[in-house]
């Protein structure tokens, strides 16, 4: 069918559905979450015209940035595999009518490129830019639809570069906030008028209030994140996103109101209308519910106007829309403007010199304190680095943003404010957290001397001053006098000086990271730490079959894992049979324990060893050959990686372990190292990494100086002392530089020398508020003058910071962002690796884990659950959540290369749900390159009786909405291996991964590959180059299906055969058919390579718009009925040669 006829039957089938004539037209995302996908993008960022930050990714279209040139999707054929195309698409939700489609393109005035349009997978249209603007062109559209495609026509080198894409839709109203209004009357001038008058927000905290406000978000301009409230006219933001915005359509009048707290006299009302340049709007304006005036805005600035106030005293200002049903009263920003040296009447705790100014606006303010409470936002703490000092002058009064100490979290309560300079003080303004449930008593002191002992007046949440008058000086510190119980929590410090009386004038800028002087090295008496079991680790990743190797972690002594080989060679490094285990971290790794189950039948000879990078630490065991439990071997390394290997003195030898664990020490307060860094060996003797243990490192050249050791922490920490370890017979010099996540510095310590001494030296690093996350030593040669620099061994004091963001780690604590494989122990309740995944699930939810599901939580949390390569043996479901993002890893270069989760052997279940990972009534959830095993084998399982119960389906997906499934692998069901009920917006890729060649599936099961049911736009696409194809497709009562099929163009493994092969259906006939396709519309299979023996082979009934798009057929049977419709079925082929209409059979030719 030509394109021009599709686009009539679209319009004919959308007619009925089209909203009324007068709509209004507007951007997509005001009604509906406008999903973006492209399959290829250009990975490059921002470097060189690139991306960022995560290469020019499809999303980048619908960000709103239409000027900046890292905000745009890229794309080349050429970044795909031959026959790949550039195409993008968006996803609506559901259908809508269309109006256009607007477009701003990449270097949109050098060149031109044309674009085929499709509307739910059907052609629609064929456009070609101007070649003459950057800004947007428009496609216009007039159908209804809820999927739009992008594809550009180009040739391999040809690049398709989009900066933005508005879809505009009627949203079946007359008006909306994004619409125009008008008024005739003229506006005040825009221009403020008093000179003398002061925001009122200066002297006292304004309450606001609003009758209605809209709800939208912030996608295409709505606000963020609770809507466009009222608050947000008091934030100090001008963007639009920050807003009031209320209409009567709401739900009744539109009204904004200031409480002032106390009368002051008024000057002028400032307001900065949202659209102030498109639209005028009147408003009554009241004091104290007097109307003062009815004004207008002028309609031409989008800056503060001014509504003039004076003669007006008042505690109240309200603000009320006068407004047609269909008109917006949208409200940036407000000023009011007070008198300053007229306040009305207050309690003593109310402000009353007028000529002091608060100490920010005359110099910087640096903030520190003793202690503070690390909670997160989560039940009444603070976000995102805990409750402390700095968030006392941040401006926000909001509860969560307050320092909070107690001695009980280790000491006195004190804060202080260093204003770098002395001033004449006026008063001290403090907002305490709870101020209307509790009093607290707290000392205020002037550089160092007491000045009053003040108590809050437990009536109010606003601000209370302290009276400093007569006082002078540069530090100002509150302590508070608690008792162990009591808190002392304030939310925001204002510090109110007199601006004539400084002395001088602080010019100096704002101080660079603090760089306190810790005290000399100090001798530290050598403690035994705490042994404990090293937690969950994934399988070894050497050594035989991945059961196997499971066997020496499931806990059971009746299993075990067995390795047959020769002797060592005496030059080969590699030993016949090992097992090589990720600790994840660096760990003081005391002791290993091995249970052989013939352990009291013969002695068997073992090598433990650590590798480094130059070399390795090893010992070699003997077991008793008494006991087949657990024997212990001494192995005191610091290490992240441990191996176990067996070690032969003749031929076929073997050995066999049932069960392994690792024992760790544990020094308190000690924060752990995942990685570490050492200078190049440039031939001066400087080694790229550890020798015998993993700290060691020596130089006996200058070329060490002003060279850095860095050590990569394992979490976020907030640092109190650096221990170390040198050779004896000198002394060394060096400095220290303090790390956050983002590279800047924190701390730097200078002038620091060890003492001649063989045991571990403390220096105290002092009081460090931030977190640090990257330590590094920075050497300054020896005390004598000798060249060189030694250092033996390096630890690190003081607490990690759990969770400060909503990404968690399978295997973990939890830090915002991992610098390296770092993946602490995670403790959950449950068995086996299951606990450890769902766990981190359950800790997204703020919820807890029972060891079967969630329990309790949060149903609007999201966040990330990132899971390291190796494999996963699970004895139970694993349940994904609404707005958790399952993110796993792939690798070409080293093993293990992928994240497996594989159904544990003769796992009963602990559910009635037979899928390995559920997802059931969720919502906007996705999972990342994970691959799910069950225990089919196409070769041996056919022999036996299915087994139903866990691991019969691979991925089951039912009531959900939104959910991706970006480079999935499902296969080896007992039953079916996907599973899609009751669902819509489904996207399932098991396709190439980026420009390497990486073999994903899905579909090789017992039972049928794909089912498909009573589901709306789910788009699935296999990738393989494996002669078995998915083991059938049933699709039924279902709208806009897609599955596309791609065959590699080349092969990774020798037995590969590329000729001929298939990708759906089998040559052994499993299937007695192999598509079914029943009750379902837009129904399309893109690409799709077929092999069976079976006639028919696909079925098509009670269907409309199916079709089969370059599709094969070379592994059927000539005169095979391939595709079997009936009367009332529309079935399209695309003039295949290879097919041929008979009656209503598509007969192979």
């Amino acid at each position: 069918m030509m394109r021009a006829g599709l686009a009539a039957v679209l319009w004919a089938c959308s007619a009925s559905l089209s909203r009324f004539a007068d709509a209004a037209i507007v951007e997509a995302s005001t009604l509906a979450t406008v999903t973006a996908v492209a399959d290829l993008y250009d990975p490059s960022l921002s470097a060189e015209n690139g991306c960022d930050p995560s290469g020019c990714v499809a999303e980048l279209t619908r960000d709103g940035d239409v000027t900046s040139l890292e905000s745009r999707w890229s794309c080349q054929p050429a970044l795909g595999d031959a026959g790949s195309e550039c195409r993008i698409t968006y996803g609506l939700g559901i259908q809508y009518q269309l109006s256009a489609v607007n477009i701003a393109m990449y270097k949109g005035d050098e060149r031109t490129r044309t674009l085929d349009i499709s509307i739910d997978n059907l052609p629609y249209t064929t456009w070609t830019s101007s070649g003459t603007t950057t800004g947007y062109e428009t496609i216009e559209l007039d159908t209804m639809a809820q999927w739009i495609s992008v594809v550009g026509v180009l040739e391999d080198s040809e690049w398709l570069s989009i900066m933005e894409v508005e879809i505009m839709i009627e949203d079946g109203e007359s008006g909306s906030d994004d619409g125009d209004t008008t008024a005739t009357d003229a506006g005040d001038d825009d221009t403020t008028t008093s000179t003398s008058a002061v925001e009122v927000g200066s002297l006292g905290a304004v309450t606001v209030e609003a009758s209605f406000y809209d709800p939208s978000l912030t996608v295409d301009g709505g606000c963020d994140p609770s809507g466009c409230v009222a608050d947000n006219t008091r934030d100090g933001d001008l963007s639009t996103a920050s807003r009031w915005s209320c209409a009567p359509t709401l739900g009744g009048e539109c009204t904004i109101s200031y409480d002032l707290g106390t009368v002051y006299e008024l000057d002028e009302l400032r307001l900065a209308m949202y659209k102030g340049t498109e639209r005028q709007v009147t408003m009554e304006v009241r004091v104290d519910d007097t109307l003062v005036t009815t004004w207008t805005s002028s309609g031409t600035t989008d800056d503060l106007e001014a509504i003039d106030l004076s003669g007006t005293s008042g505690q109240t200002v309200e603000i009320t829309g006068v407004l047609d049903d269909s008109e917006w009263l949208s409200i940036v920003e407000v000023e009011i403007m007070v008198e300053d040296g007229d306040q009305g009447s207050g309690d003593d705790d109310t402000t009353t010199n007028t000529s002091a100014v608060e100490a920010s606006t005359l110099g910087s303010v640096t903030v520190g304190a003793s202690l503070y409470d690390p909670s997160l936002a989560v039940d009444g703490g603070c976000d995102p680095s805990g409750c402390v000092a700095d968030n006392t002058r941040d401006g926000d009064l909001s509860a969560a943003s307050r320092w909070s100490c107690a001695p009980k979290l280790g000491g006195e309560c004190s804060i202080s404010y260093d204003l770098g300079t002395a001033y004449d003080l006026d008063e001290v303004r403090l907002a305490m957290f709870k101020g209307t449930e509790r009093q607290v008593t707290m000392e205020v002191r002037v550089d160092d001397a007491l000045v009053i002992t003040w108590t809050s007046s437990g009536t109010t949440d606003g601000f209370e001053a302290i009276d400093m008058s007569g006082t002078s000086g540069q530090v100002l510190e509150i302590t508070g006098v608690l008792d162990d119980s009591e808190w002392l929590s304030i939310i925001e410090a204002e510090i109110m000086l007199l601006e004539d009386g400084a002395s001088p004038t602080p010019t100096t800028p704002t101080p660079s990271p603090a760089t306190p002087s810790p005290a000399t090295a100090q001798p530290v008496t050598s403690t035994t730490g705490t042994l404990q079991p090293v937690g969950l680790i994934p399988l070894a990743s050497t050594g035989g079959t991945s059961l196997e190797k499971y066997h020496i972690k499931d806990g059971d002594m009746s299993t075990s894992w067995t390795c047959s080989g020769d002797p060592q060679e005496a030059d080969d490094p590699y030993y016949d049979c090992i097992l090589q285990f990720n600790m994840f971290s660096h760990r003081h790794i005391k002791q290993v324990k091995i249970a052989l189950p013939d352990g009291a039948e013969r002695a068997v000879d073992m090598r433990i060893a650590a590798p480094y990078d130059a070399s390795f630490g090893e010992v070699f065991v003997t077991s008793s050959g008494t006991t087949d439990g657990f024997e212990t071997f001494e192995f005191d390394y610091f290490t992240d990686v441990v191996s176990i290997a067996g070690v032969f003195t003749s031929g076929g030898q073997s050995i066999s372990i049932s069960e392994v664990e690792f024992v760790e020490e544990i020094q308190d307060g000690e924060v752990s190292v995942v990685d570490f860094d050492a200078p190049y060996d440039n031939g001066d003797g400087l080694w790229t990494g550890a020798t015998t243990d993993a700290f060691e490192w020596s130089s006996e050249s200058d070329e060490a100086m002003d060279r850095t050791l860095s050590f990569v922490l394992n979490s976020y920490a907030l640092m109190e002392a650096v221990e170390l370890q040198f050779p004896v017979g000198e002394t060394y010099k060096f400095e220290l530089t303090l790390y956050d996540d983002g590279d800047e510095i924190v701390s730097t310590f200078t002038g620091l020398e060890s003492v001649d001494s063989e045991g571990w030296q403390r220096f105290e690093l002092g009081t460090i508020d931030d977190p640090v996350t990257e330590v590094t030593i920075i050497m300054k040669g020896t005390g004598s003058g000798a060249p060189g620099f030694k250092l033996a061994n390096a630890r690190f004091l003081g607490t990690a910071i759990d969770n400060p963001s909503n990404t968690f780690y399978v295997g973990s604590t939890y830090v915002e962002s991992w610098r390296s494989d770092r993946y602490p122990d995670f403790v959950a309740e449950g068995t086996g690796d299951q606990k450890a995944i769902m766990g981190a699930i359950c800790a997204v939810k703020k919820a807890s884990f029972d060891g079967v599901d969630c329990v309790g939580g949060d149903d609007a949390a999201t966040g990330e659950v990132s899971m390291p390569m190796g494999e996963w043996f699970v004895d139970g479901n694993i349940f994904m959540k609404s707005g958790v993002y399952l993110d796993a890893s792939f690798s070409i270069d080293d093993s293990p290369y992928t994240t497996d989760i594989i159904l544990e052997d003769g796992a009963a279940g602990k559910t009635d749900t037979a899928a390995i990972i559920v997802m059931d009534g969720i919502s906007d959830a996705r999972l990342s390159e994970v691959w799910i095993y069950g225990h089919y084998d196409s070769e041996t399982s056919n022999d036996t009786p299915a087994v139903d119960g866990l691991g019969s389906v691979g991925l089951s997906i039912t009531g959900s909405t939104n959910i991706t499934c970006r480079y999935a692998s499902v296969y080896s069901s007992d039953g079916d291996a996907l599973v899609v009920r009751d669902s819509e917006m489904v996207n399932i890729d098991a396709g190439p991964y980026d420009e390497e060649y990486r073999p994903w599936t899905i579909g090789q099961s017992r039972g049928t590959g794909i089912v498909v049911d009573s589901s709306d736009s789910v788009w699935i696409r296999r990738y393989t180059t494996s002669d078995n194809g998915i083991a059938g497709i049933h699709v039924s009562g279902s709208n806009n299906f897609t599955f596309e099929a791609t065959i590699a163009d080349e092969c990774w493994t020798d037995d590969c055969v590329l000729e001929g092969e298939g990708n759906v259906g089998s040559l052994d006939g499993q299937q007695p058919i192999e598509v079914i396709v029943e009750s379902s519309t837009l129904v399309k299979f893109q690409d799709m390579k077929v092999q069976s023996v079976n006639d028919p082979v696909m079925t098509v009934s009670g269907s409309s718009g199916v079709s089969f798009d370059n599709c094969g057929f070379s592994n059927v049977e000539s005169g095979t009925c391939v595709i079997q419709t009936d009367a009332t079925s529309e079935v399209t082929t695309g003039d295949d040669p290879e097919l041929s209409l008979d009656g209503t059979c598509y007969v192979k030719v």
